[in-house]
């Protein structure tokens, strides 16, 4: 009776403790930025992938960032670099970019994304002139901006979890870079409390190897 009832016990704190756990993480609401410090406020700790992997002018249907985050491309997407394909950026960046004019000049694109808590990205229209681009997501949330060709990229992302696809559209061609990724860390207390409940198993599998 002794051992059911430590038994009984420890189950109890297992699933308390999962619960909290649970709890604790809370699929976090989705919320659109369009500045990049905005952003990096909103999802704390993050990484910026600034280069895919391969050489410029390589044809891409997926890519990986830095973090190991996961991107999938339904149109087939060229890598460049600034002053190598794309003369005009902003904010000093030289790094690689994904861009669709010379591989069909879509206006639009469908991306699928590995689960992060947050992700943003730069993204400039073509022609020198100023036009709409709108990033809209699997939440059914959007974001649109007037971005002008010849002043520069504007930062389009979100904050928040549960997003695995998302659609960019512009009535022009456009490119997109300077990646940004940041992914759900478990808080003190959560660790704290998952410990716990593996603390417990522990317990019932020493309980049982004794009987």
């Amino acid at each position: 009776m002794r051992f059911a009832s430590r038994l009984t016990t420890a189950t109890l704190s297992i699933a308390a403790g999962l619960a909290l756990l649970s709890y604790a993480h809370p699929a976090k609401a989705v919320t659109m930025e369009s500045s990049l410090s905005a952003w990096q406020a909103a999802v704390g700790s993050f990484t910026e992938t600034t280069n895919l992997g391969v050489p410029n002018g390589t044809l891409v249907n997926s890519a990986t960032l830095a973090d190991g985050t996961s991107l999938g491309f339904a149109q087939t997407l060229q890598t460049a670099s600034i002053g190598a394909g794309w003369a005009t950026w902003c904010c000093g960046y030289t790094g690689q970019v994904l861009e669709s004019y010379g591989t069909g000049s879509y206006h639009s694109e469908n991306w699928t994304i590995s689960p992060v808590s947050g992700f943003g990205m730069y993204i400039e229209p073509d022609p020198f002139g100023t036009f709409n681009i709108t990033l809209g997501l699997d939440t059914g949330q959007t974001l649109t901006q007037s971005v002008s060709g010849d002043a520069g990229a504007q930062f389009f992302g979100w904050a928040g979890t549960g997003v695995t696809s998302l659609t960019i559209s512009s009535t022009v061609d456009f490119a997109e870079g300077d990646f940004f990724s940041s992914k759900a860390v478990p808080e003190p207390a959560s660790l704290a409390i998952f410990g716990t409940a593996l603390a417990g198993f522990g317990l019932i599998r020493r309980r049982r190897r004794s009987v």
